[in-house]
């Protein structure tokens, strides 16, 4: 994909000039190359990264006002469950969906160098969902 490789192209760019080391080469003269695995494990890499400070704090900040069981990640996405399939209906229609993602996003924007993450890797569920469909289990889930 010819944006995955400007963006590459342009990060390497940006570091040698960050930290002082001249490339005596021009952008054009270059042909990126990656494995195709780069964007699933840059990215577990980014929501691991989440998992350790945001996640805990909007959990705290939203769970007893919105109902949330938990905030769960999988190898691209992160998503919000609510207790029940009605949580989940009500804080879309009130506008609390779209502000935690919105501070989720907002985070996971400041860690991904790469500008890889969209904002369409954060969705919401409920447990009521993953009882009934998934046995309760987040590895049927998110596999």
């Amino acid at each position: 994909d010819k944006d995955i490789q400007n963006t590459i192209l342009n990060k390497l760019f940006q570091l040698s000039e960050k930290y002082n080391f001249k490339l005596n080469v021009k952008k054009e003269d270059i042909w990126v190359d990656y494995f195709y695995w780069f964007s699933s494990q840059y990215m577990s890499l980014i929501v691991s990264k989440v998992q350790q400070k945001l996640i805990k704090d909007t959990v705290s900040e939203y769970k007893n006002k919105t109902n949330i069981w938990g905030i769960h990640a999988g190898t691209f996405g992160i998503v919000i469950f609510y207790d029940t399939d009605s949580n989940k209906l009500v804080n879309q229609q009130n506008g609390i969906s779209e502000e935690i993602k919105n501070k989720i996003y907002s985070g996971v924007k400041q860690l991904d160098e790469f500008d890889f993450y969209k904002e369409e890797y954060i969705s919401f569920d409920s447990k009521e969902n993953l009882d009934k469909n998934y046995q309760g289990n987040l590895y049927y889930y998110f596999k």
